[in-house]
C-alpha cells in the first residue's frame, strides 16, 4: 500500500533528453518535461502535445504555467502516454523598457496588445505611449508603426492593436509622460 505505481511515458520532439520514462503514476505533463530537461531552444512552448493511444487528449501551453503558474492543463500521465514538443512556431523579439526582453513564440492572431501582456511592461504609471513595431518588407527595408499603449492598459481596447506578424522586432519606449512625473 505504501509504494506508488509507475507509468511509462514516451517523451519525444524538441526536449533534450528524449526517451521512455518510468514515472510515478501522480507524474502530469510538466513534470515529465522536467524529467527530460524540457524544450529545447528548437521546441515549442505554446504547442506541447499529449497523445494516448495515437489520439491527441491535450495541448498545452506553457506560458500559462511558466509565467502564472496555472497547472489547470497540466494533465496526469497513464501508462503509454506520449509528449510531443514541436518545433517552435513563429517569432516576435521584444526590447525596450520591459521586464521580460525575449523572443517570444506567437499564435496566430497574437495582437500587439497580448505580446504586451506576455512580456510584463509594469503598472499603467509607468506605460510607454509609442510602441515600434517593425516587420520586414520583401525590399529588405523594414516598416514601422507607432502605436500607443495608453489605449490597451486604461481604456482595454485590445481589439484596437494591430495584429503582429512572425519576425516583427517590438521595441517599448517609455512614454514622455511617464519620464517627465517620475
Amino acid at each position: 500500500m505504501g509504494r506508488l505505481r509507475t507509468v511509462s511515458v514516451h517523451i519525444v520532439g524538441e526536449v533534450c533528453q528524449p526517451g521512455v520514462y518510468t514515472l510515478s503514476s501522480l507524474t502530469t505533463v510538466t513534470n515529465a518535461l522536467y524529467s527530460a530537461g524540457g524544450p529545447t531552444k528548437l521546441g515549442s512552448l505554446r504547442e506541447v502535445r499529449l497523445l494516448r493511444g495515437n489520439v491527441q487528449v491535450a495541448r498545452i501551453d506553457l506560458y500559462d504555467f511558466l509565467q502564472r503558474g496555472d497547472r489547470t492543463r497540466d494533465y496526469r500521465l497513464e501508462s503509454g502516454d506520449t509528449i510531443f514538443v514541436p518545433t517552435i512556431g513563429d517569432v516576435v523579439a521584444v526590447s525596450g523598457e520591459v521586464k521580460r526582453p525575449a523572443i517570444y513564440e506567437i499564435a496566430s492572431g497574437t495582437r500587439l496588445a497580448d505580446v504586451v501582456h506576455h512580456i510584463g511592461r509594469g503598472p499603467p504609471s509607468a506605460i510607454s505611449s509609442a510602441c515600434r513595431s517593425s516587420a520586414p518588407l520583401p525590399n529588405a527595408e523594414r516598416a514601422t508603426l507607432d502605436v500607443d499603449l495608453t489605449s490597451y492598459y486604461l481604456k482595454g481596447r485590445r481589439g484596437e492593436h494591430p495584429p503582429v506578424n512572425a519576425g516583427d522586432l517590438i521595441l517599448i519606449h517609455r512614454s514622455d509622460r511617464a519620464s517627465t512625473t517620475s
